[in-house]
């Protein structure tokens, strides 16, 4: 690793010692946007979803420390699904274990079809239910708040009741063949200094 050393620089005028004057300088893009914390959780157990309505598959909690951070989300789930029937992955906050108390967010919007879902951050299909798919999705936030705020990745099956939505293994969990191998689900929580971070509406919504 290469280091530069020096015990003065000057402005091109000799006028200013920069160096020892940074303290008094405004330097542009100091804290915008910066990593305040990150919160990781993952699980790498087998578990199955078979409800008319979505359940919890991981969570995380933060304690923002500015009531102006932005909190950036991130999912990676591995899923598969029975046949003939779609995946559903919702984002929730502040909801207990049922989701009691909760509100969806960073979904679809509200739906004015009959059979349609509403809220759903991702909605995917296979042909193939042996084969987990690997999901994605980064969601920002701003909660406004130095309290607890809690994170969860949420899903089911569209089918509901007697149809499957398997996480971090295909169709079924105690088949012995590679294919059936343990994958990993984590959720990522970052708190970003929210001064001149700018998105668009959509993305907080």
């Amino acid at each position: 690793m290469s280091k530069i050393i020096v015990n003065q620089i000057e402005s091109s005028d000799g006028t200013t010692d920069v160096l020892n004057s940074l303290s008094a300088v405004s330097v542009a893009g100091d804290g915008m946007g910066q990593v305040m914390q990150t919160v990781v959780h993952s699980i790498t157990g087998k578990d199955s979803i078979n409800h008319a309505t979505h359940q919890q598959i991981i969570s995380a909690a933060i304690v923002p420390k500015s009531t102006s951070s932005v909190i950036k989300i991130e999912g990676y789930i591995t899923a598969a699904h029975s046949n003939s029937y779609s995946g559903l992955i919702y984002l929730m906050k502040n909801g207990d274990y049922t989701g009691s108390g909760g509100t969806l967010i960073g979904g679809g919007r509200t739906n004015d079809l009959s059979n349609t879902v509403d809220n759903v951050l991702i909605n995917f299909r296979v042909t193939q239910q042996y084969s987990p798919e690997n999901l994605y999705f980064v969601h920002y936030d701003e909660p406004s708040t130095t309290s607890s705020t809690i994170y969860q990745i949420r899903g089911n099956s569209s089918g509901g009741t007697g149809n499957t939505l398997y996480i971090n293994h295909g169709y079924t969990a105690t088949a012995n063949y590679s294919y059936n191998s343990s994958a990993i689900t984590t959720i990522s929580i970052t708190e970003l200094n929210g001064d001149n971070v700018t998105l668009p509406p959509d993305a907080l919504t």
